[in-house]
């Protein structure tokens, strides 16, 4: 069976439905019956926070900008501090395992890409809006 190609926004949707739904079966918090937010609205509000690279606390007023249903920063935090530093190691390793397992069948890895990485720190005079050039602060 051939496995379709994915573009970049087809796989990045994949990836982040998988994570949410990945992270919300494995992360072990207990939540009572009478919580106002389900364990999906917890992991949502985190996720969206990673992905978008800010706070938790500016990610919840967000949401909480587009939709009634999200959890304050204070909720999220008080549900997250159940846990413990090995637990949050050990399902994000389970989840990277299951995601890198996931990402093989579907055929992501079937093309190989090569990648240069220069880390020194002299200087590079060069074309800066070329697409392979990635710059940074001088330290």
């Amino acid at each position: 069976m051939h496995s379709p190609q994915y573009t970049h926004k087809n796989l990045g949707k994949l990836l982040k439905k998988s994570l949410k739904n990945d992270f919300a079966t494995a992360l072990p918090l207990q939540m009572a019956n009478n919580c106002t937010y389900a364990k999906e609205n917890i992991v949502k509000t985190v996720m969206f926070s990673i992905t978008h690279n800010v706070y938790v606390a500016y990610g919840s007023k967000r949401l909480q900008e587009q939709q009634k249903k999200c959890p304050s920063d204070d909720d999220v935090f008080y549900h997250l501090n159940k846990l413990n530093t090995k637990q949050v190691f050990s399902i994000f390793i389970q989840v990277n395992n299951d995601l890198l397992r996931y990402a093989a069948q579907h055929g992501i890895f079937n093309n190989p890409i090569q990648c240069g990485l220069d880390i020194h720190k002299m200087p590079w005079y060069g074309d800066e809006t070329d697409i392979h050039v990635l710059g940074m602060e001088r330290v």
